[in-house]
């Protein structure tokens, strides 16, 4: 037989019955100090539930005011205690003869939650709890659809705040809540903001779980969103998934997210690139990017990363997304800055690279190119640089007649091409027959006219081509071929030519 719960003021009610709640009779006596109630707490947590019974039927106050002093009330109450040891026949006692969960300073829902006790929350809202006062990211941590939906049918917002886009994004092992919102939004529209904002930031963190589940929980990548904590008034100065996911240039993510170059337009999404892996999906989808803006964005984010190390940027990165295309025509006053900057502070392999990679009139243009080595600190390091390094004869020839180069820069160009007068040895020092022995132009003429040169080079000690090597410094012609041969015929010798005056 269910008894009624509207008593008397003077009876309770004993929770052996079957009872109906919630709680109707007529209210009860509130302490107004901590001593009052003190021996109900100790039998609490003591667990003499006979003893609680007892001051519950002498009709004595079980719980203090709302105006007692805040720090009595910090006091653990009879239902605190009563859940915090899992007693959960003492919280039916105290709840079904008139307990005030209100009157508490924080819900006990919230620590029955945090316990992941879903007996003690459906009864606390069974006999009255307010579903409002619990914590909604206490709701989401309980991994239990039944509580999501006990709560969402008690009108309790779940997408009010970022709780659950927070939850969406970082836990992916509470599968029930995901289950749960799959099948809010057919419902709620209210529920479709968190999962978009959600994938935004598994994105964002780069959560391959997160992004599956809430995909498959019916995210839209194309939805504009904000982040975690901005109200939706900033949605319209957000970004869909898809743009995110350009925009940390997350490639692999743009397959999962349905990227299509019919719906996405990538030539808008090239305003978001500021990686190649990405750059090179949108440019395979047959778009024309503004090469300029892409590769002044690459090579500074590049060039920020050595100077700042705010990214991970590499110059292979860089070298790419020229290979794609880059091109830059000029070079602003901040990017012409920071790689003179890095130019002169790399290493001696790393700058190098970076010099050759800029140097290509396919990737920079010539007055871009002069403009920037037309400084004299950074001049004198390219002149160290060898051919390999792309400072070759043409690139001294180019800053020799540059406009807006440096006086002391050209000077230094124009010397390095300039032609250099060729020094002529009259001596030379052969070891001849076991002796050290100098030889003028002369003798050394005679010598390699008189002697075929593979017997001279037993007699020195030195090979054939060394010996030509001498003369040719020494502008001393040697015997042609067939000279030998022909020398009994009449062949007759190079005469041996005067030295250049200066």
């Amino acid at each position: 037989m269910i008894r009624s719960l509207e008593v008397s003021p003077n009876a309770w009610i004993d929770p052996r019955d079957v009872l109906q709640p919630p709680y109707r009779g007529p209210a009860l006596p509130l302490a107004s100090r901590l001593e009052q109630v003190s021996p109900l707490l100790a039998a609490c947590k003591e667990g003499r539930h006979y003893n609680v019974e007892r001051w519950v039927a002498d009709g004595l106050p079980i719980q203090l005011a709302h105006d007692a002093e805040r720090d009595e009330r910090r006091t653990p109450s009879a239902l605190m205690l009563a859940i915090e040891s899992g007693a959960m026949d003492l919280a039916l006692l105290l709840l079904c003869n008139g307990y005030r969960t209100e009157l508490e300073l924080d819900s006990p829902l919230n620590t029955a939650l945090e316990r992941r006790r879903k007996d003690f929350v459906l009864l606390l809202l069974d006999w009255g709890a307010d579903p409002g006062g619990a914590d909604v990211w206490r709701i989401l941590d309980s991994y239990d659809r039944e509580i999501f939906n006990r709560f969402a049918a008690s009108d309790v917002d779940l997408a009010s705040d970022g709780s659950l886009a927070f939850a969406l994004s970082e836990n992916t092992s509470n599968r029930p809540l995901y289950g749960f919102v799959k099948n809010a939004v057919l419902e709620d529209a209210r529920y479709q903001r968190p999962l978009d904002i959600a994938l935004s930031a598994a994105i964002d963190n780069e959560r391959d779980k997160a992004l599956s589940l809430c995909l498959w929980a019916g995210a839209n990548p194309r939805t504009r969103v904000a982040g975690l904590d901005d109200p939706p008034e900033e949605d319209e100065y957000g970004a869909t998934a898809i743009e995110r996911a350009v925009e940390w240039d997350r490639a692999h993510y743009l397959k999962k997210l349905g990227f299509d170059p019919k719906l996405d337009r990538p030539e808008e999404l090239f305003e978001h690139v500021y990686g190649p892996k990405a750059l090179k999906i949108l440019v395979s989808a047959e778009s024309q990017p503004d090469w300029s803006m892409l590769a002044e964005r690459m090579l500074l984010k590049y060039l920020g990363s050595r100077l700042y190390g705010y990214s991970a940027f590499t110059l292979d990165d860089v070298e790419e997304t020229f290979s794609m295309g880059g091109f830059l025509p000029s070079l602003s006053r901040e990017l012409k800055r920071r790689l003179r900057q890095v130019l002169l502070d790399e290493s001696e392999w790393q700058s190098p690279r970076l010099f050759r990679l800029i140097r290509d009139p396919e990737n920079l243009s010539q007055e871009a190119f002069i403009s920037l080595v037309a400084h004299q600190k950074l001049a004198e390091r390219v002149f160290t640089w060898s051919k390999n390094d792309g400072v070759d004869r043409a690139f001294y020839e180019m800053l020799a007649g540059a406009k807006g180069v440096p006086r002391s820069v050209k000077e230094k160009a124009r010397a390095v091409i300039a032609p250099k007068p060729r020094v002529i040895r009259e001596h030379t020092r052969f070891r001849d027959n076991g002796q050290e022995r100098w030889f003028s132009r002369e003798e050394l003429y005679e010598l390699v006219w008189t002697t075929p040169l593979i017997q001279l080079s037993a007699r020195l000690g030195i090979s054939d081509n060394a010996i030509r090597k001498r003369c040719r410094s020494m502008l001393v012609p040697t015997p042609h071929r067939g000279y030998w041969q022909r020398r009994a015929k009449g062949a007759r010798r190079q005469p041996l030519p005067s030295l250049p005056t200066s």
